[in-house]
């Protein structure tokens, strides 16, 4: 959970403009917590991790301001492997390739089950009960490469995470991506090839802006304008 200090405030309508991902606990993890309140054991699985909330289109400047928050497994640890991705979905940028990476191996939630990514310099105040990670290496915002503490890579050496259309995917997977990689190189709105058959996607969200036809969303749930030209983009799934 995540709040701003006084200090740093935004008027509610500033923050309705907002670009902004909030997602609520599948009922899976409910129901799993049921079981263990009633003494039932399970078999050794991967954490249960998925998006909880990302803004990374805030009002005014992105960066110091952008967030991400998983929701996960309390005090569990993400496996090698487990990467947040986002995806291109602008018609005229190739739809489908890899613009940002966050490397999440080894990281861990909180007692409350969250885990909070901050850039550096944020003015968030996270629940001392959340696991919360800053960079804090030599760039601003998320850092990139080898300037950040996070281990997040930006398209062209971004420091900030690209505004939509975009998709958002929570993934493990034995080959660690690259920025440029395709997952969808027919542009057709259904990921395919090597590399993301080699994808566990644990959760996707896709956001979708005004543009329309030809901007492309790939996430188990996206986000669409209501109205044309917006609406006649395209939602895929996974």
């Amino acid at each position: 959970m995540v709040q701003r200090t006084p200090a740093g405030a935004v008027p509610m309508e500033a923050l309705s403009r907002a670009r902004f991902v909030k997602r609520t606990a599948p009922a899976v993890a409910f129901g799993i917590a049921c079981c263990l309140a009633a003494g039932s054991t399970f078999a050794a699985s991967p954490p249960i991790a998925f998006l909880s909330e990302i803004l990374f289109n805030p009002p005014g400047t992105d960066s110091p301001n952008e967030y991400i928050e998983l929701r996960g497994t309390p005090n569990s640890t993400l496996p090698p492997g487990t990467y947040l991705v986002s995806v291109e979905g602008d018609a005229g940028s190739n739809p489908g390739t890899v613009q940002d990476i966050f490397d999440l191996s080894g990281r861990s939630f909180g007692g409350n089950g969250f885990l909070v990514l901050l850039q550096k310099g944020s003015p968030y105040v996270p629940h001392p009960f959340s696991r919360t990670y800053t960079q804090s290496g030599g760039d601003p915002g998320w850092g990139h490469g080898g300037n950040s503490s996070l281990k997040h890579r930006g398209e062209a050496g971004a420091t900030d995470i690209e505004n939509p259309s975009l998709t958002f995917f929570l993934i493990q997977s034995s080959i660690s991506p690259s920025i440029g990689d395709d997952i969808d190189s027919n542009d057709d709105g259904l990921p395919d090839g090597e590399l993301f058959a080699a994808w566990t996607v644990l959760d996707s969200v896709g956001v979708l802006d005004a543009d329309g036809a030809g901007d492309i969303a790939y996430g188990a749930v996206n986000f669409r304008r209501s109205a044309p030209p917006g609406s006649l983009a395209t939602a895929g799934g996974t």
